[in-house]
């Protein structure tokens, strides 16, 4: 939870921050009368975020490199200026940190733990695997499923509430498309630097992207539809019912899983206690079950071994001071 919060929300709010920013300023006119000071804002913000972790590293350059496709394609050159020094100030920054990243002197210790990068074909085809896992997860859930459902609903009440302008088809297909890419490119940090899915925290990432992304598809399909066959009565109906029983089932699974919780936390307080037990009486070295923390280990996080160079065992020898080994397979 800590480092999801440290991380990955941050950069969502920083993605959500930029994305305002380039709006408003565009509604307001404030791009092209303050280029530089917009510029310098833009750059700050994708850099700064490009630091936090991997998954939003990749997205970003992507979502920047699209915007700005977008922005040639269907706005009108003698409005580039603004928009496109924005963007490309963002994808400056987005780029530099992305650099930096990957040049990083821990990346070759954190290296020597995970196999060999896969060659690009193998890479691309781990990354759309476990895209699709993703994707199976959420249509196999009811309550994620309902939860996907509800923020088209949700789509579609914003837009009835608003005037917005009608799309044809070729935008909504657009959306589509762009919202695949970006979600398929939040799984090839992971393919590439652990030849592996991403751990489930980053899939905070990927889940905000399908739902923003859905919930834009509900405002287009509703400008689409013709004002007389607006179904605007029916649609609080609809959505607040299922907004209200989405929720009562995800806290109704939350509750369920508290037992599974607590018996991890029990058992992580029984192995502190014991290892604070060993300090105090002056023990040196010890070798311990570990069984209790190894069966309730729901969340599959590493665990103790019988090497006392592994990073977990010397991570909590130096905490403890007490040399500790695991007897447990």
């Amino acid at each position: 939870w800590g480092q999801g919060m440290r991380a990955l929300v941050p950069s969502l709010m920083s993605g959500a921050l930029f994305a305002g920013c380039f709006f408003w300023s565009r509604a307001h006119g404030l791009v092209s009368n303050r280029r530089w000071a917009w510029s310098i804002l833009a750059f700050a913000l994708t850099l700064g975020a490009a630091g936090l972790n991997e998954t939003y590293t990749a997205l970003q350059v992507a979502a920047l490199v699209i915007a700005i496709l977008v922005t040639l394609a269907v706005m009108q050159p003698r409005r580039w200026t603004g928009e496109l020094q924005f963007l490309t100030a963002g994808l400056a920054g987005a780029m530099l940190g992305f650099i930096i990243m990957v040049i990083a002197p821990g990346n070759a210790v954190r290296a020597a733990f995970y196999p060999a990068p896969p060659a690009l074909p193998a890479l691309l085809l781990m990354a759309f695997n476990n895209c699709r896992t993703f994707f199976e997860s959420i249509i196999t859930s009811p309550v994620r499923a309902l939860a996907w459902a509800t923020s088209f609903l949700a789509g579609l009440w914003a837009a009835s509430n608003l005037h917005l302008k009608r799309r044809n088809g070729l935008w909504l297909a657009g959306l589509v498309v762009v919202a695949a890419v970006l979600i398929f490119c939040c799984f090839v940090p992971a393919a590439y630097g652990e030849s592996d899915a991403p751990p489930d925290r980053t899939l905070i990432i990927p889940t905000f992207l399908l739902v923003t992304a859905t919930t834009g598809l509900g405002t287009m399909v509703w400008g689409s539809v013709p004002t007389n066959r607006q179904p605007v009565v029916l649609l609080p109906y609809a959505v607040i019912p299922a907004i209200l029983l989405t929720a009562i089932l995800c806290i109704h699974q939350m509750a369920g899983s508290q037992p599974e919780y607590a018996a991890y936390a029990k058992a992580w307080q029984g192995f502190h206690q014991e290892m604070l037990g060993f300090r105090r009486v002056g023990i040196p070295s010890v070798e311990i079950s570990t069984r209790d923390l190894n069966e309730n280990n729901w969340a599959q996080l590493n665990v103790l071994g019988d090497n006392r160079k592994f990073w977990l065992n010397q991570c909590v020898s130096d905490y403890y001071g007490v040399k500790v080994l695991s007897t447990t397979p």
